[in-house]
């Protein structure tokens, strides 16, 4: 795998991936950035977010369920006292709507995404301890 990054002015860099996408990378304000985009640290944590994403999406649509919203949301703890600042832990909680979704198969879903399939999971596993939380909810038809 290989990706290049390319500084932009101040603090901003742009990422681009293999494929050409792109992503601005950025600090605030008021640590002498732009706010042109996400921080490093949290395109790390939405790197999480998406592998095990695409990996329960994969699962479940293989289990023929159909998943109509999927929102992930993520939160680290920065809990060292100096440089470099890096999380201590990490909590996942998916959120799922969909048709006929049950308990067992979300669970399941995520549990292979996290034991068996995302990459990203794994390396963060070995730094730091990651929680997953879920809850999904049907509509009806």
């Amino acid at each position: 795998m290989e990706i290049n990054v390319e500084w932009l002015n101040g603090k901003s860099f742009k990422g681009i991936g293999k494929a050409g996408s792109e992503i601005l990378m950025d600090v605030p304000i008021e640590k002498e950035g732009q706010n042109l985009g996400p921080t490093p640290k949290e395109v790390f944590l939405m790197s999480v977010a998406g592998c095990s994403g695409m990996d329960i999406i994969s699962i479940l649509k293989k289990k023929r369920l159909d998943v109509l919203e999927f929102r992930i949301h993520v939160t680290a703890e920065e809990q060292t006292a100096e440089h470099p600042y890096v999380f201590t832990k990490a909590a996942i909680h998916y959120i799922l709507k969909g048709k006929n979704l049950t308990e067992d198969a979300v669970k399941q879903a995520i549990d292979l995404s996290q034991e068996k399939y995302c990459g990203v999971s794994e390396m963060m596993r070995k730094a730091f301890p990651i929680s997953f939380t879920f809850e999904f909810s049907n509509v009806k038809e």
